[in-house]
């Protein structure tokens, strides 16, 4: 047990992260006693989520520490049997329904800032605040977690969610499931998603959006994000329909062709630039790409051609015609989920299936 008893919410809540530090303590590269270790540093009670979730039964149930070895000089810590290696070298650190403190939360910010092979944090239905959360931002900049899941924590201001997604994030992964994001946070979500340069995987599922217009925006200029699931929100086919100019390929006048080569030769010119040198980068200029229709000589803009799923599953689309106007004009690569949506016939079902094949889940 930690120095400070046995770990209470009420009273663990009160203590202010900031005052948990690491000097002095002594990492030795297993996951469960540095956890242990820091909190003993600072009086922390261990909370329940840091006991180790399975041990060899041959293995006494003993830990040495950086503090706890010089008060028990006697106790040595037995050798790591090769069953027990990848649990305690961890690769991803799983909460589910459990509450967490803002104090406990900065002992696990130390721990993988010194464990880099744990970059995958789930904080699941933990009734997260916004102090928890700010702390979480924080390690999602610093490069200490690139896959964050901390669906079901509801209640939360919108810019808690959508500080997830400010450009220097270095996540790659975020879910947000029924979280109670609605469109006002939707919009910060998408005013940062524009600019964010790393995530490639956005879930979104279960929450209520009466548009997703500032989604629409973002994936106009976003070439990032591959995976977007908007499952179970409440959207209807109008709804989605801002969706048909922002992606896909459309008309481009031949007029505007020698200009936009130009932006496209400068574009490329900053990109080598930036290759070649340690100073900080220049901003690169977003330009779409444009092709040429061999067979009418005509000119098209392709507009975001990195998404590759879309997850429409469980909304009220009664309506495939937006859809399908994407599904025209986007790659074979290109996914769309429709199952379980609202005035779709068996007819319906069964022709669209037939014109794209394995490409709609229906």
């Amino acid at each position: 047990m930690a120095e400070g008893g046995f770990w209470e919410y009420g009273k663990c809540a009160e203590r202010d992260p900031g005052s948990v530090v690491e000097a002095g303590v002594e990492y030795t590269g297993d996951f469960w006693t540095d956890v242990l270790t820091v909190s003993e540093a600072n009086k922390l009670p261990l909370h329940p989520c840091f006991r180790m979730p399975r041990r060899n039964p041959q293995t006494p149930a003993v830990r040495e520490t950086s503090l706890s070895r010089s008060k028990t000089p006697n106790v040595t810590h037995p050798p790591v049997p090769p069953a027990e290696e990848e649990v305690r070298r961890l690769t991803n650190f799983s909460l589910h329904s459990q509450r967490l403190d803002a104090a406990t939360l900065k002992v696990l910010e130390f721990v993988i800032s010194h464990h880099d092979t744990c970059r995958s944090l789930k904080f699941d239905n933990c009734m997260l605040e916004e102090k928890c959360m700010h702390l979480i931002v924080s390690m999602a900049e610093r490069g200490l977690v690139t896959s964050l899941s901390v669906d079901w924590n509801v209640g939360l201001p919108g810019a808690s969610y959508a500080g997830l997604l400010k450009p220097e994030s270095k996540l790659k992964r975020l879910t947000l499931r029924s979280c109670g994001i609605e469109s006002e946070a939707l919009g910060a979500i998408g005013q940062f998603l524009v600019s964010n340069a790393t995530l490639t995987v956005l879930d979104l599922y279960g929450n209520n959006f009466t548009s997703i217009e500032p989604l629409a925006k973002a994936l106009a200029v976003n070439r990032v994000l591959e995976h977007l699931n908007i499952a179970k929100s409440g959207l209807t086919h109008e709804q989605i329909d801002c969706l048909v100019p922002i992606m896909g390929k459309h008309p481009f006048p031949s007029e505007k062709v020698d200009e936009h080569r130009k932006l496209e030769k400068e574009r490329d010119t900053i990109k080598t630039r930036n290759s070649k040198t340690k100073k900080a980068p220049e901003p690169v200029p977003f330009v779409d790409e444009i092709e040429q229709n061999p067979e009418t000589a005509g000119w098209m803009v392709v507009k975001n051609n990195v998404l590759m799923t879309l997850n429409l599953s469980m909304n009220r689309i009664g309506s495939a015609a937006g859809l399908e106007s994407i599904m025209q004009s986007t790659k074979q690569e290109f996914l769309v989920f429709l199952a379980l949506n609202e005035g779709f016939g068996e007819e319906e079902k069964a022709r669209l299936q037939m014109a794209y094949g394995d490409r709609l889940y229906l």
